[in-house]
């Protein structure tokens, strides 16, 4: 009941923000599922949870993109400057790294990665990508 009470308070009840922060304690390892108990456990104390938990969903976000590769993250900056779609093949143009662009096959790895830490999603076998929520893309401005 804490945590559900902090995180209502923090989020007022936006489940994509709950979603944000509870993957956050995960990342920090203040969130861990213990497959001998079969639950959700945290060790920290009021404070300490109304401390770590953010009021600020793009907060959250930043915090998240912070913690990718520094190459997807300069990935994630262009494209949400661009309109809320993008396909791969006009990233590969726009996107200089370290003096190069990145060829399609080192970019679509990256994209990926951030399909699956829910930052953009795609169409199986499609090039095109947009991100998973508007926050996001405001994060990364």
């Amino acid at each position: 009941m804490e945590l559900t009470k902090v995180m209502y308070k923090k989020t007022k009840g936006n489940i994509f923000h709950s979603m944000q922060n509870l993957e956050e304690m995960q990342r920090k390892k203040r969130l861990t599922y213990s497959r001998i108990a079969s639950q959700w456990e945290w060790d920290l104390d009021d404070k300490a949870l109304r401390k770590l938990l953010s009021d600020n969903v793009v907060e959250v976000v930043m915090g998240k993109v912070s913690n990718t590769h520094p190459d997807l993250q300069r990935i994630l900056v262009l494209a949400a400057y661009t309109r809320s779609g993008m396909d791969a093949d006009t990233l590969c143009q726009l996107t200089p790294v370290n003096g190069r662009f990145i060829p399609p096959d080192e970019l679509l790895p990256m994209l990926d990665t951030a399909v699956a830490d829910g930052l953009l999603v795609s169409t199986v076998g499609s090039w095109n990508y947009r991100f998973a929520h508007d926050r996001i893309q405001e994060a990364g401005k």
